[in-house]
């Protein structure tokens, strides 16, 4: 029987879909910029929400899920 150390596969799901979530729209908004259509800055506030976001979860981490 093999025993797993470190963390659990949810924790490492849920880090890399929330640094995709707050990359995608920016990568977007670039190709839809270089394309020459203004549509693309309209993706970039979910952008620029979603690193909010992904910036308060990670300092929610760093500041109070540690000390546990």
């Amino acid at each position: 029987m093999k025993i797993r150390t470190g963390h659990p596969r949810s924790w490492l799901i849920s880090r890399i879909l929330q640094t995709q979530i707050a990359n995608v729209p920016f990568f977007i908004a670039g190709v839809l910029l270089l394309r020459g259509t203004s549509d693309g800055l309209y993706w970039l506030a979910p952008g620029f929400v979603f690193s909010l976001v992904s910036g308060v979860v990670g300092a929610w981490v760093l500041l109070v899920e540690i000390l546990r």
